[in-house]
């Protein structure tokens, strides 16, 4: 496979404890070492915290990861000319009149007398926290989502991308409100409720030209963090070799994802929301604690189809995304490939995704889809495990999903889930 590179990629491995088969765990390191070589990953401090992610006994750790500064930081916000962001804040002030009213972006919005609007409008702090509200700019929010009628969530785009939607069906649409926004205020540029001037509408703002980065995430299943030998030589300088080496003299030398960990970073400080596989998973994506994922609190749940995962905002600013592997988040279908409709949770492409189940083989079908083998049929695959053992075969399509990326010059995320 020829190699891409980007310059701007932060890999994240995860990982879930108690190893059964430990076979090509460093084949993950060397692939993504190999397919990344020139990448620059983000530069964190080495015992950084992590929270709300997966790890305990049974559940899931976070091995590399960036925090959720350093994400803000990567994907910045659309910006004006002048630096400032197109985006209503949270805000509430007083006007300083003899009323002494207090408003906040949404009020500014709604008011009629427009001389009014104009006085507060010039005072400096509401300029800079209201400036869609003030007709300062016009530009959706990225991360607002909505609820249609048939329980689908749509985004802002989704109001102006159907040009046979009448205007009244739209305005409808835009006078609801979904978690306490108005669809209007959340989408004044799709609902056609801009307040700019003919100059500003004929000079939108520049979004950032920094380059935004990609991001590899992989999490891999059932896996001790002994087995990886930069967490080894961790612990062995804070334990003695009798508490480290639990299996006596067998360990393993993982050079490749070690260099990860040496030039990201390596937590050492991190907890769980669950030390199950489903209700971690939950947290992991969506960012909240199992019970309000949806029915997540045991294994074999179902994550919420309203549950806005961080896949959804980097899909919604124009990343292509992908999950390949294990998902555990749409109840007991086994395997379950592919997402059930409306059930993309903000990735494009699924085809390489299943529910659950901890196959040792899969093979590709006559018709493009997946088969899937246990370890009892390993007889199938002499002399082919390269390209049809459960880590190499998932690893592969990452590395193919990368480098269509590139080459269509979109940035990516990609979650490869390895069930081995």
């Amino acid at each position: 496979m020829k190699v891409y590179t980007s310059s701007r990629i932060i890999v994240v491995i995860t990982a879930t404890l108690i190893t059964q088969h430990v076979r090509a765990y460093n084949k993950v390191g060397e692939n993504i070492t190999t397919s990344l070589a020139n990448a620059k990953l983000g530069q964190l401090n080495r015992d950084e915290t992590a929270t709300n992610v997966e790890s305990s006994a049974g559940g899931d750790i976070t091995m590399f990861s960036v925090d959720s500064q350093m994400l803000n930081d990567a994907f910045p916000p659309k910006k004006l000319n002048s630096g400032q962001i197109c985006r209503n804040n949270d805000y509430w002030f007083s006007a300083g009149d003899a009323s002494m009213n207090q408003y906040n972006c949404n009020s500014i919005q709604s008011l009629t007398d427009s001389s009014l609007r104009s006085q507060i409008c010039q005072l400096d702090h509401v300029q800079e926290n209201c400036p869609v509200s003030c007709g300062i700019c016009c530009e959706d929010d990225p991360d607002y989502m909505f609820k249609i009628q048939n329980g689908k969530m749509k985004e802002c785009s989704w109001l102006s991308k159907h040009e046979v939607m009448k205007k009244e069906r739209r305005d409808r649409y835009c006078d609801t409100a979904y978690k306490g926004v108005t669809v209007r205020t959340a989408c004044p540029k799709s609902c056609d409720d801009c307040m700019l001037t003919e100059q500003q509408q004929s000079t939108p703002p520049r979004r950032s030209e920094e380059k935004r980065p990609n991001l590899v995430m992989v999490m891999t299943d059932e896996h001790n963090l002994r087995t990886l030998s930069c967490y080894r030589n961790y612990l062995l300088s804070k334990f003695d070799k009798e508490q480290v080496d639990v299996w006596g003299d067998f360990y393993l030398e993982t050079p490749n994802i070690d260099s990860l960990a040496e030039g990201g970073a390596l937590y050492t400080n991190f907890y769980t929301a669950s030390p199950a596989c489903t209700p971690s998973r939950a947290s992991w994506f969506s960012g909240m604690y199992p019970p309000f994922a949806g029915t997540t609190t045991k294994n074999h749940g179902i994550m919420d189809v309203n549950v806005t995962t961080w896949a959804e905002i980097l899909h919604s600013n124009g990343y292509a995304t992908s999950y390949i592997g294990k998902f555990h988040l749409d109840g007991t279908a086994k395997p379950g490939w592919e997402a059930p409709e409306g059930r993309e949770f903000g990735f494009d492409d699924n085809r390489y995704r299943f529910n659950r189940g901890h196959w040792k083989y899969f093979d590709l079908n006559s018709d493009g889809t997946v088969q899937e083998y246990e370890f009892t049929e390993s007889s199938q695959f002499v002399g082919r495990e390269e390209t049809t053992y459960a880590t190499d075969f998932l690893m592969d399509r990452g590395l193919e999903f990368i480098e269509n990326s590139v080459v269509a010059g979109n940035p990516f995320a990609v979650v490869m889930s390895l069930p081995d």
